[in-house]
């Protein structure tokens, strides 16, 4: 969004099967599992009420890329992942709304609404503007951050590869040669992340 910061792509999966080599397919292939399970999980976690689990995939593709750039406070450099979610996974949360709010009490249906989604049946980019322009501006400068963010720094690679290696120890469908292969890329990229921030903000749009 800015000309002052220069993006490299490090990793792509394309919505379009027809385009993945076999590599880029076992990669969405064990994504995907991991997203269904992650859902599921929380589903039965904290769903007020019993909803059909998540089927099918999650995602249709996603990319990586490496940012970074220089402005009067430094040298900056992130991480920005895109994520494209399938329609079918769409479709399932907008029922698992529903049902939810079908079956809840009366009494809990108001919170439940501004919990979940208030327009649990459409979406509009005229609606997420109102949400938008509802948020209070708020900023945190640096000084306060600081400490968490050395605690989060510190604790993330090993969470990463934590949740990775739990991932990978259910996957069928690679060798064990492709989950090696695998999970050194990951634990590479793992070992390069990390927070930074001279401040948080947000503001209405």
């Amino acid at each position: 969004t800015s000309p002052t910061v220069k993006a490299v792509e490090v990793m792509r999966v394309p919505t379009d099967a027809k385009l993945r080599n076999n590599e880029q397919s076992q990669i969405i292939s064990v994504a995907n599992k991991a997203a269904v399970d992650a859902v599921n999980t929380s589903l039965k976690l904290q769903a007020p009420v019993q909803v059909d689990p998540m089927k099918g995939d999650v995602l249709d593709g996603f990319s990586v890329y490496q940012l970074q750039g220089t402005d009067k406070q430094g040298h900056h450099v992130g991480q920005l992942v895109v994520v494209d979610y399938s329609k079918n996974a769409i479709d399932q949360v907008i029922n698992m709304n529903k049902t939810i709010l079908e079956k809840v009490p009366d009494a809990k249906k108001t919170a439940i609404k501004s919990s979940i989604s208030k327009y649990v049946d459409s979406y509009s980019k005229e609606k997420a503007q109102q949400q938008l322009q509802g948020l209070k501006s708020n900023t945190i400068e640096g000084a306060k951050l600081a400490k968490n963010l050395k605690t989060i720094n510190d604790k993330l690679p090993s969470q990463i590869m934590g949740a990775f290696d739990k991932m990978l120890a259910t996957e069928k469908n690679l060798s064990p040669k492709s989950k090696e292969e695998f999970r050194s890329y990951v634990d590479f990229m793992a070992k390069q992340v990390s927070l930074d921030a001279t401040h948080v903000a947000y503001k209405p749009v």
